[in-house]
């Protein structure tokens, strides 16, 4: 193999010795919408693969080998020896194609490159010397969300697995073949009689390698969400058989245990593939709205030496004999950051709670969604940088096709919000729940009661959305700020969406004194918060901040039913094993 260092001309070499278009050529048949594999750069055994004219295998013919039944020892899948099922590649070879793979193997949906391959050449020369069966280069696949735009009759790659499996005949194989939230059908008809009678003898979720050719079907396949086309499949590929599985994702389990007992496979269905591109977009508004009001992230530590707000809901931990606790949020910490003069802050990390809440509102680790920020007049100004948040929050998800797809697994009404959000003052609140002849007390609000202001509102005000201001002094930490007109309620807020909190928030005391006398009332000891109060002694800005759910906010507006559904493998009082 010639030197990567022989001259920007000389060819690079394939996995199988062909030599590869430059990056020129790449760049340029990358910017067009017809990403067929050119037949000029494939031997004539993989043209006519799996066809009667030409039984030769891509592998035979290149590496001039004989396929093996390659089936792993874990496996007790039997593997026909045929030119249209190539020996299972060694496992070296799968680590080489891997590395390969994140070098430039998969697309986004606009087509361009993930990174380059130029430094590949070692990585390929590697691959041919352990032997190969894979039949195209690995940039030239496609993704099921691609061939949606592709014209009929173009040639393609791509990657999927055995969603379904519909036998017509014993010469007619309907495939429905699943790549994250897409899918398309492939047929296999009596010319290809072994590929038939080999797929059928595979396990659904096995993943396949597949080529063949766009065909507009009869008429629309309803089961795929690639509906005007069907792909007629000329060669499969077995990337990697699936073991008995415990349940289908086409018809997984009702109860949330028996789903999450088999994780992996849950997630591998279409709303769940759904779902966390939804939560990772909420994710994105965050850090995209708090860039543009001038916020910096940090990272605070989860370690602490004091149970910092409430010792009874803390994870302790043994820190090489002494203790140490897992924090409860990045409260004191994102505070002395505002003690540091950073000015306006903000933190994606876990939260831990040790709370013995098996409820649908609870998790014992969730990911925090925390703001903290110097104020110039008002608490008020925390909300209104929530408000830009949670509002683009609500535009740019409503506006993903992945909302429908959600949709087929759990149903939800429409979400309605208001230009200008509603801020509704506790009393009021209180107010409303007693003229619906509710018994409230005014020192807090139970869940059952939050959830019938959201219904009340809702039907008052026309929104999903709002916030509830100046809550009971006896219901906030002892950090927070009391209201100098009537010390009984306080400077803070909570935010709902369809009747459930989502965040709580408001302004913090940063006079030290102040601090000190209500952490002694609270009964909480200066010991192991000596850092924390030295931002106070130092002279700390008036400040207010807030923390959000992120698994709360995305069950909620999306009526999911259970914070456990938004969290990828949740952590709850019954996780862990005994």
């Amino acid at each position: 193999m010639p030197s990567t260092d022989s001259g920007r001309n000389s060819p690079i070499l394939s996995a199988f010795g062909l030599p590869l278009r430059s990056n020129s050529t790449r760049s340029s048949r990358r910017a067009s919408p017809d990403r067929s594999v050119p037949r000029d750069h494939l031997p004539k055994a993989y043209n006519s693969i799996g066809t009667n004219s030409n039984r030769s295998s891509y592998h035979q013919y290149m590496m001039n080998a004989t396929p093996t039944a390659a089936t792993p020892a874990n496996s007790s899948l039997s593997i026909p020896n045929s030119p249209v099922a190539p020996a299972i590649h060694s496992e070296a070879t799968r680590q080489i194609l891997a590395t390969m793979n994140e070098g430039g193997g998969r697309r986004s949906a606009q087509g361009s490159p993930r990174s380059s391959m130029d430094n590949s050449t070692t990585s390929f020369d590697s691959v041919r010397s352990s032997g190969s069966d894979w039949p195209t280069h690995p940039y030239e696949l496609n993704t099921i969300a691609e061939l949606d735009k592709l014209p009929i009759g173009t040639e393609v790659n791509f990657r999927g697995r055995i969603h379904t499996q519909r036998q017509l005949s014993k010469a007619l194989d309907f495939l429905l073949l699943r790549d994250q939230t897409y899918s398309i059908q492939g047929v296999l008809s009596r010319e290809n009689m072994d590929m038939v009678q080999w797929v059928q003898k595979l396990p659904a979720e096995s993943l396949l390698q597949i080529n063949g050719v766009l065909k507009a079907p009869p008429e629309p396949v309803r089961s795929a969400t690639v509906s005007h086309a069907e792909i007629d499949i000329h060669g499969l590929w077995l990337v990697n058989p699936a073991q008995s599985a415990p349940f289908s994702v086409y018809r997984p389990p009702e109860a949330m245990r028996n789903r999450m007992s088999s994780r992996i496979l849950d997630l591998r269905h279409p709303a769940n593939q759904a779902l966390f591109r939804i939560r990772s977009m909420v994710s994105h508004q965050f850090r995209d709205t708090l860039e543009g009001f001038g916020f910096v992230e940090i990272n605070t530590p989860k370690l602490q030496p004091a149970a910092t707000e409430s010792g009874a809901s803390v994870f302790k931990v043994n820190y090489f004999g002494r203790k140490a606790f897992l924090a409860q949020s990045p409260q004191l910490a994102k505070q002395m950051a505002v003690s540091s003069d950073f000015g306006r802050v903000y933190e994606i990390g876990p939260v831990f709670r040790a709370e013995n809440s098996n409820t649908h509102r609870h998790l014992t680790e969730y990911t925090g969604l925390d703001i903290e920020m110097a104020i110039e007049h008002d608490y008020h100004e925390v909300i209104e940088v929530l408000d830009e948040f949670l509002k683009n929050v609500f535009k740019a998800v409503y506006a993903m096709p992945e909302v429908e797809v959600l949709k087929q697994r759990w149903p939800s009404s429409e979400f309605k919000y208001l230009d200008e959000t509603l801020i509704l003052d506790f009393r009021d609140g209180l107010q409303m729940l007693r003229d619906d002849g509710r018994d409230v007390a005014e020192e807090d609000l139970s869940t059952p009661d939050e959830i019938r202001l959201g219904e009340l509102v809702r039907e008052k005000y026309n929104t999903d959305y709002y916030v509830l201001d100046r809550f009971p002094t006896n219901a906030r930490p002892f950090y927070t700020h009391k209201d100098p007109e009537d010390p009984r309620w306080t400077r803070s807020f909570d935010i709902f969406i369809r009747g459930q909190e989502i965040c709580s928030g408001g302004q913090r005391i940063h006079d030290a004194s102040e601090l000190r006398a209500n952490m002694s009332a609270a009964g909480i000891a200066e010991e192991g918060m000596e850092e924390y109060l030295a931002g106070f002694d130092l002279g700390a800005p008036p400040h207010a901040g807030a923390g959000l759910g992120l698994e709360r906010i995305v069950t909620w507006m999306l009526e999911l039913g259970d914070v456990r559904n938004a969290s990828l493998f949740y952590r709850d009082p019954k996780s862990l094993p005994d």
